[in-house]
């Protein structure tokens, strides 16, 4: 349940004495501060019993001191107006396929929002901003606003570590929650599909090839001056002659 707690500044160089918050809601007779200690000097804190949702709460404070009572201008709110939510949490994502332009993958990020109950009761309606930055480029933000649901996808997002916040705020109120826990968004290098391997493997071979060539030329066949190859093929081998001049 909500609580809420109110200040004010005493008068200046005005009379010191005791200062008293009176409240009252549409249709109620006036009550005084529930809690003048939790919230600090110069408060009024309301805790869940004296909270209450959708109706008008209108308050103003009284000096008193030996020179008279000084009561400050009216102020009225509703609670939904002023709500300062605790931040999400649980922040988780999942990395889905490779984007269109195979530029980087795209990221499902996630979280769970504070006020559960009350979100689904409708009485609160919550709207988020997110943003992430590259770690190596810690003063580049880049934000995502106005998000109606409690997930996002982040597109094209380079290979790299990333970190992610989410905050949330009331529809009705511009007080923002803190930033939640840093989620550290992980993008790793594609795998090489088993087809791709084989045709590189089938360039390298190639180029190898190449470069062998390059590096080591061909030897050259021996070649004796002065004998003319064909001259060579034309004549034949005479067995007899050969024995005979062996034997000789």
């Amino acid at each position: 349940m909500e609580t809420f707690t109110c200040w004010w500044h005493p008068l200046d160089n005005g009379p010191q004495g005791d200062d008293n918050l009176t409240y009252s809601l549409i249709k109620k007779s006036p009550k005084e501060c529930p809690d003048y200690v939790s919230g600090g000097a110069n408060s009024c804190y309301f805790d869940e019993e004296h909270t209450v949702i959708w109706e008008l709460f209108c308050m103003n404070v009284t000096a008193r001191s030996l020179k008279g009572s000084f009561t400050s201008e009216q102020c009225c709110l509703d609670v939904a107006d002023i709500v300062e939510t605790d931040p999400p949490f649980n922040l988780t994502y999942t990395l889905l396929n490779i984007s269109n332009h195979e530029s980087g993958r795209t990221a499902h990020v996630s979280w769970q929002y504070p006020i559960a109950s009350h979100v689904r009761s409708g009485w609160i309606t919550l709207i988020f901003e997110l943003r992430f930055r590259h770690v190596p480029e810690p003063n580049k933000w880049k934000v995502k606003e106005r998000l109606r649901e409690p997930y996002l996808e982040l597109l094209d997002l380079p290979v790299g570590n990333y970190e992610v916040q989410v905050r949330c705020r009331s529809q009705n109120s511009n007080l923002w929650s803190k930033w939640s826990s840093t989620l550290m968004l992980i993008v790793p290098p594609r795998k090489l599909s088993v087809t791709t391997m084989f045709i590189i493997g089938i360039g390298v071979i190639s180029q190898g090839k190449r470069i062998k060539a390059y590096l080591i030329p061909p030897i050259p066949k021996p070649c004796i001056r002065g004998i003319d190859p064909m001259l060579l093929k034309v004549l034949t081998f005479n067995k007899s002659l050969y024995s005979t001049y062996l034997w000789q």
